[in-house]
């Protein structure tokens, strides 16, 4: 993992599309979105508007997909005119949020293939701080740190109860590739140690096969001036 974002409380969003904005299967078998497009005032579409118990609501009807890639249906659209999932990208909620749960997770994440960290009040998690795994403090040099989800910095006040305080976790992984274009090469991470191997031999071979053209020319040559 590249980078973890972590939210401890009652952070909005989430991993999942809600249950109200996912697609359901039409008569044909297909996915749609629950509402329905409106096309007659604007040219990117916008959902209509339907009575529920005399209540208007809108249903969700723009087909997208979420941060997690996913596919949702939104409510409306963004200042690009996309689907607007914004709502559903994981952030802190004000009242009720932990100062410590970023730290946390970059303790125990960042760099690492998978990580788990469980959502329990009293457990203290423990680190060793490097230039991306920084302690509370700020400390970097290899110091142990310790903390728990729930401290003074952090702001509780406006929480249900402790017991409906969620953890929220999202990471940024990737794996260096390497691209030849000119030889149509692009593989992952596992593969670079092969590939670069294989460019290795054809260097040579071709390294090879130039020194022996030039000495080839160069007994040619040797042999006209013999003859001359």
């Amino acid at each position: 993992m590249h980078k973890v974002e972590a939210y401890y409380g009652d952070p909005s969003g989430g991993c999942s599309c809600p249950a109200a904005q996912q697609l359901e299967v039409d008569d044909s078998g297909s996915l749609v979105c629950p509402g329905d497009v409106d096309y007659t005032d604007v040219t990117y579409g916008e959902c209509t508007e339907e009575n529920d118990e005399d209540d208007e609501a809108y249903v969700a009807c723009l087909e997208g997909r979420m941060w997690t890639g996913a596919r949702c249906c939104a409510y409306g659209v963004d200042k690009n005119k996309a689907p607007d999932f914004s709502e559903l990208v994981p952030s802190p909620r004000a009242g009720c949020n932990s100062a410590t749960a970023q730290y946390i997770a970059q303790g125990y994440c960042v760099g690492e293939k998978s990580c788990e960290i469980t959502n329990t009040v009293n457990e203290t998690y423990s680190w060793t701080s490097t230039n991306y795994r920084p302690c509370i403090n700020g400390a970097t040099n290899g110091s142990t740190c310790r903390s728990s989800l729930v401290t003074a910095a952090g702001n509780f006040t406006q929480c249900a109860s402790s017991s409906e305080r969620s953890l929220i976790m999202r990471a940024l992984c990737y794996a260096p590739t390497l691209q030849v274009e000119w030889l149509g090469i692009d593989e992952k991470k596992t593969a670079v140690g092969k590939t670069v191997s294989y460019i290795d031999s054809f260097v040579t071979l071709m390294l090879l096969f130039c020194v022996l053209w030039m000495n080839k020319k160069e007994r040619e040559l040797n042999k006209k001036q013999c003859a001359q």
